[in-house]
């Protein structure tokens, strides 16, 4: 791994122990040479040995300087917050203007939870205590992004269980897994079936303000409201 901070910065609340470092070779692979690195839901410590490190249940409430970090990372953390919105908009803060945001999240369209939904039981591949709060596929993931003020530069799916047969098979635009039966697909939708997760990365972006807009609509003989619509 690329050395990703010279100093070690103060840490706060630490979240609970995740999955294998192995499996966050990508994180860390999109943080690159950042220097100053905040890291918020999934324990990176051992990835990340000196980036700031925050619970997601514990994000809202932590106060950062502006301009403070050259990366943040959101691992499994904005789909265990109520208003993720209004976090990256907080984060967005924090980031330096060349600043990047890596951000992964488990993937809702993998095809292990749609054919759980046909059959009835969905709960059943979420652990109790990671229960997501709120669900994103793909395009949901790059709509979030852009509303609270990022440009996504990509947003890439991490493979997943029958992710190598689907390669295997050419990369086929169709998906057959159990109940499940999709045809007509482009590859890259079909990819996301077999994708466990979303690795998604982001730099701010400058909001335009347009200003006060107003919309009239005419309406048949309502002339005095059309004037005061106007006025």
């Amino acid at each position: 791994f690329r050395q990703v901070h010279e100093q070690a910065p103060r840490r706060v609340s630490v979240s609970s122990p995740g999955l294998p470092s192995a499996s966050h070779e990508p994180i860390v692979a999109e943080v690159g040479a950042a220097q100053d690195v905040l890291v918020i839901g999934r324990d990176l410590t051992d990835n990340l040995p000196q980036a700031t490190q925050v619970a997601a249940d514990g994000v809202m409430s932590q106060e950062f300087a502006a301009d403070s970090f050259d990366a943040i990372v959101c691992c499994d953390a904005l789909e265990q917050v109520r208003e993720p919105r209004r976090l990256l908009e907080r984060i967005r803060g924090w980031l330096r203007p060349d600043g990047r945001l890596v951000a992964q999240v488990p993937n809702v369209r993998h095809h292990r939870h749609v054919g759980a939904l046909l059959h009835g039981s969905w709960r059943e591949h979420f652990a109790a205590e990671a229960e997501p709060l709120r669900l994103f596929t793909r395009r949901e993931l790059e709509k979030l992004l852009f509303r609270s003020g990022f440009d996504a530069e990509h947003c890439r799916c991490l493979p997943g269980d029958g992710y190598e047969q689907w390669e295997a098979a050419g990369r086929p635009g169709s998906v057959q897994t159990g109940a499940l039966g999709v045809a007509g697909l482009d590859r890259s939708e079909a990819e996301e079936f077999y994708a466990e997760s979303l690795l998604a990365t982001a730099r701010p972006i400058q909001r335009r303000d347009y200003g006060l807009t107003s919309i009239v609509i005419l309406t048949h003989n309502q002339l005095s409201y059309t004037r005061l619509c106007l006025e």
